[in-house]
């Protein structure tokens, strides 16, 4: 018993308890849809396209994949309302799998055809993939705010992330000590065949997650577009929608790139990489929850901005961390597992952010219109990345993260600004921030928040801001 209460005092068993069980329905399904999701499109694939060759542009082009397939989101609103996300996503779900299949003749196509050839053939199953998923995709977030509670959803969202990470640091410790250090093609498509298969079994998961039934309704023309009337007319969400998509690709400068850094530059082992990518995952795990906790007591801006802020500050240091200097393989992996930290917890927020100020009548163009944001500035930022890199090299790198600090330093003050939530949190105006001492502060928080210290440093600001009534 005294085992059993300790476990339950870990944050993230704890947020899985305290979620509702339709939420928590919802959560298992993500868990082990990750498993393919990791071994299909994760880190692994960008080792394994570097394994046979594939150059950087081409690699950013490959990670853009994903992201830039979601935009077809927005064309499947008809078809989420009459077919329901769930039928839609258990359709979808099974098909993106299958087209993995022939990854398997990779040795025969390299063999026969060179590795251009198996380059075409990654690239060409990868978007096969990545187009099943987004004709699915549509369903996912409509879905997801049926079954999950407006006060929930910061709890929801952080335990999300910690059980994803736990599932994560699982499969990338299991990844990196399978490769090894000079890995060949059919260790590869081993994990390819483990993504597979967690792929399928995800199935028998989603369908026991309750809701997501469809309506009896004849498709017609107008109704590709005309439900986008009111979310266009809604200058509120479209002004968040800005700096949202900055934020996104600030954080993805770095995300896109540094496995290539680590790998080209540091010259370090695919084991020592996925080791480092599956630390990052664990802390996400124990972190997470105190960032969903902060965010649903004081709101997703004051969350984000410390965030960013963080993130910014943490990621300029890597434009002179080059191998002449010894300590750098000591320092990188530590900053690489506080930016995933951050970058984590700025994503967490972001979406609790997103979801409520979508209204409960329009989730599925609201969510739409998120998802081609998202989708733009996570496919647009590793094709650009990629081509800088390509052509510059080292130097490519440099300008990578620069430009990462500086978009998240942006993107933060203007998140702060324009998200407009239901709940009125009372929190500091802007100008404040800009005092020294304040904006230390803030990004002393971002770092206490992951150790629990949140609530008791955020109670002191919030009363040295308060005012003393006279007499």
């Amino acid at each position: 018993m005294h085992l059993l209460s300790l476990i339950r005092k870990i944050p993230i068993v704890r947020a899985v308890i305290e979620l509702n069980t339709a939420p928590r329905k919802y959560l298992a399904f993500t868990s082990f849809n990750v498993i393919s999701w990791q071994c299909i499109v994760g880190p692994a694939m960008v080792l394994f396209a570097r394994t046979i060759g594939m150059p950087a542009d081409r690699v950013g082009i490959l990670i853009s994949l994903l992201p830039f397939t979601t935009l077809l989101a927005v064309f499947m609103v008809p078809l989420v309302t009459r077919i329901g996300p769930k039928n839609l996503m258990l359709y979808t779900w099974l098909i993106r799998n299958l087209i993995m299949l022939p990854i398997f003749a990779m040795p025969f196509v390299i063999a026969q055809f060179g590795d251009k050839a198996g380059w075409a053939l990654l690239i060409t199953l990868t978007l096969g993939f990545c187009l099943a998923r987004a004709f699915g995709a549509g369903g996912w977030l409509p879905w997801l705010h049926e079954v999950v509670p407006y006060e929930q959803r910061g709890l929801y969202f952080s335990a999300e992330a910690g059980t994803v990470q736990l599932v994560n640091v699982a499969i990338l410790l299991s990844q990196g000590f399978f490769l090894g250090k000079s890995p060949k093609v059919e260790q590869f498509l081993v994990i390819y065949a483990v993504g597979i298969l967690g792929g399928l079994l995800s199935l028998f998961w989603m369908a026991r997650v309750p809701g997501g039934k469809g309506q009896k309704a004849i498709i017609r023309w107008e109704d590709f577009y005309r439900p986008y009337g009111p979310v266009l007319k809604d200058k509120t969400y479209l002004l968040f929608l800005f700096p949202a998509f900055l934020a996104l690709s600030a954080t993805n400068w770095f995300s896109s790139i540094y496995i290539l850094y680590l790998r080209d530059i540091l010259k370090l082992s695919e084991r020592s990489i996925l080791i480092i990518s599956s630390s990052g995952s664990l802390f996400i795990m124990l972190t997470a929850p105190a960032w969903g906790r902060y965010s649903d007591k004081f709101g997703s801006s004051p969350a984000i901005l410390r965030a960013l802020l963080c993130h910014a500050l943490l990621v300029i240091p890597f434009v002179e961390f080059i191998p002449r200097y010894p300590w750098v393989y000591y320092l990188v992996p530590i900053l690489v597992v506080l930016i995933t930290i951050f970058s984590a917890a700025f994503w967490t927020s972001i979406h609790r952010a997103m979801l409520n100020m979508v209204p409960e009548n329009q989730r599925i163009p609201y969510t739409n219109l998120w998802t081609v944001t998202s989708g733009l500035a996570l496919g647009i930022t590793p094709i650009v990345a990629g081509q800088v890199i390509y052509h510059l090299s080292w130097f490519g790198f440099q300008i990578s993260f620069i430009i990462s600090s500086i978009l998240c330093f942006i993107s933060a003050i203007l998140c702060y600004v324009s998200i407009k939530e239901q709940k009125d949190y009372s929190n500091p105006p802007l100008i404040e921030f800009l005092n020294p001492k304040t904006a230390l502060t803030a990004v002393i928080e971002g770092f206490s928040i992951s150790f629990g210290f949140s609530q008791n440093m955020t109670k002191i600001n919030h009363e040295e801001n308060r005012e003393i009534p006279e007499g």
